[in-house]
């Protein structure tokens, strides 16, 4: 099997991985589950200097999980409709709907479909275009948080379970960009549902805090008052510099991250940018257990 190097990044957490092509025939299904290892293990990778079609990206994700269609149809590619393309020159659809104006909805602390009773196991961001300033995602290590907890806190919130829905929550963080308002028909297809506050990762079973930001609307049998001043303070503590860290996109990487055990939020862009500012990434993001890990 052909090694590949694994460096970490600057900040808090996360590596870089080198010298490895993912749509080599050589790349076999043992060196990708040591890949997966190697995310899991450090919940943010970055896949540098890859040169990929959008169906090989597409069969890189699919290695990774089942492909998700946002239920919004917001910047799918109409040949391509699992890759969704992220980009700061702002001609954009949404709702049906032409605006050309920067839509900042992924500027807020959030975990990738958590207001779906099945959510991404991971997102993948191809980088096509990558800016000289701006455009850096940030992103928290609640698995490192969590351990770090002492005992008695982590026995209290053990067993809790909070109530997740699309759009604006109870524990949204200063700075936070709410997103857009769904309409009613919207509301009718997205039920609030529930996921453990700890939940236990699905392939290795380790206890991670899960998304208590974003979409967290409430906590089963607390008073919303309660819920709130309980979600915001474990977000004062997560979101701590050393478990928080700043990814600068570099074009040709993939970005890859755990969603289970993270929370990621996006920079405000602003008005369109300079030819050298451009950023185009191409989004995927996954659910369920790769089938590397099921047999």
């Amino acid at each position: 099997m052909h090694a590949f190097n694994v460096n970490p990044l600057p900040g808090s957490f996360g590596v870089e991985v080198t010298d490895i092509d993912v749509t080599s025939d050589e790349f076999s299904d043992e060196e990708f589950k040591k890949l997966l290892s190697v995310l899991y293990e450090n919940r943010l990778v970055v896949i540098r200097d890859q040169k990929l079609t959008k169906a090989e990206y597409l069969a890189f994700g699919k290695r990774c999980g089942s492909p998700i269609r946002h239920i919004i149809n917001q910047e799918r590619m109409s040949d391509f409709p699992d890759i969704l393309t992220i980009t700061n020159t702002f001609q954009k659809s949404y709702a049906g709907a032409v605006e050309n104006k920067p839509r900042n909805g992924a500027a807020q602390w959030h975990t990738d479909q958590s207001y779906d009773a099945a959510p991404a196991t991971s997102t993948m961001l191809y980088s096509i275009e990558a800016p000289e300033v701006g455009g850096e995602t940030l992103f928290c290590d609640l698995m490192g948080a969590y351990n770090a907890l002492p005992e008695e806190t982590q026995t209290e919130i053990d067993s809790l379970e909070v109530e997740h829905l699309w759009g604006r929550g109870i524990a949204a963080r200063p700075g936070d960009i709410s997103p857009p308002t769904l309409n009613e028909e919207q509301l009718n297809n997205i039920p609030q549902i529930v996921h453990p506050l700890v939940k236990k990762h699905p392939v290795t079973g380790r206890k991670t805090l899960y998304s208590i930001a974003g979409t967290s609307r409430g906590i089963i049998g607390m008073p919303v008052d309660e819920a709130r001043k309980l979600l915001l303070g474990l977000g004062d503590y997560v979101f701590q510099d050393r478990y928080v860290t700043e990814h600068k996109y570099r074009k040709n990487d993939i970005t890859l991250w755990d969603t289970t055990s993270t929370m990621h939020t996006a920079t405000p862009v602003k008005e369109l940018p300079r030819p050298e500012d451009v950023r185009v990434l191409y989004r995927i993001s996954v659910r369920g257990i790769p089938h590397v890990f099921q047999n």
